[in-house]
């Protein structure tokens, strides 16, 4: 038979001086890890309080981010419609055929193939509409889509200690249902506040024509399309220190020119039959 070892060597266990040798092992391990969880959790508040209106303005920043990269209109991928022509494309005259989409204040203008062009507005620097697709169901069957109508917009700040120096306020509205009614009715939606203490906002709009930014739309050269933004937000801190903040966002869809695409396929209209050919099986179905 095999003879165990013994876990203590002397027959009468652990000493005295041991256990004493163990026990404030023990102490000193749990003490520091006892500072350490501590000194942690102070310093992560510590830095949160300090630091929670930078905080604040990166949240705000982060949700325009968010917004803007979505923005959705057909004229990426397609042609405005212009003015009937007396020698009209093929692809023209098969959808003047077809019943075409209202205009209303919300999708003010259509493309070539009549799919209605949604709405970008902005009224004054500071406030700006457009329709995004950041919008994610949150209830099943709820009557809403990827589609969602967003507003921003300053006002004057309604907390009773705000600072003289920047009176101001972002909101936000968000109208993810019943997308394609005539009109806005912005009175009805509670708006959620963003950011406050906001000296000065605004919205610039990239002009690829001029290669620089306008702040208003009408200097565009191509009308409900937007490619890239530029927000310039001034804020007061606590200290009334002024912070100021630039940051450029850009459309998630790639360039195309589909003024160009559209002038193609005029001058060769086999071109697209071809493309037609040299499409993977199933892709007519």
């Amino acid at each position: 038979m095999k003879t165990q070892t013994p876990l203590s060597t002397t027959p009468n266990g652990f000493t005295l001086l041991e256990i004493i040798i163990s026990i404030t092992i023990l102490s000193f391990l749990m003490l520091g890890v006892y500072y350490l969880t501590e000194n942690s959790t102070e310093g992560a508040a510590r830095v949160t309080k300090e630091d929670l209106f930078k905080m604040q303005i990166e949240a705000a920043l982060n949700r325009l981010d968010q917004d803007f990269s979505r923005i959705f209109t057909p004229l990426y991928y397609k042609s405005i419609k212009g003015k009937k022509s007396e020698q009209a494309s093929e692809l023209e005259s098969m959808t003047d055929e077809f019943p075409s989409f209202e205009t209303t204040e919300r999708f003010p203008a259509l493309t070539q193939d009549n799919q209605p062009i949604p709405a970008i507005k902005s009224d004054s620097p500071s406030d700006l509409l457009f329709l995004s697709t950041i919008n994610q169901r949150k209830i099943q069957n709820a009557k809403e889509s990827h589609f969602v109508w967003i507003k921003y917009m300053l006002r004057d700040s309604l907390d009773e200690n705000r600072n003289s120096k920047a009176p101001f306020e972002l909101i936000r509205y968000y109208l993810p249902s019943d997308i394609y009614a005539p009109d806005f009715d912005f009175e009805k939606i509670r708006p959620s506040v963003l950011l406050g203490n906001i000296k000065k906002l605004e919205f610039l709009f990239w002009n690829p024509t001029k290669k620089t930014f306008v702040d208003d739309l009408k200097m565009m050269d191509k009308p409900h399309l937007i490619r890239a933004i530029k927000v310039v937000l001034s804020t007061v801190d606590e200290k009334n220190n002024e912070l100021k903040f630039e940051r450029i966002y850009r459309s998630i869809w790639p360039f195309f020119d589909p003024g160009v695409d559209e002038a193609s396929k005029k001058r060769n209209p086999q071109d697209s039959d071809n493309d037609m050919d040299n499409e993977p099986p199933g892709e007519e179905d």
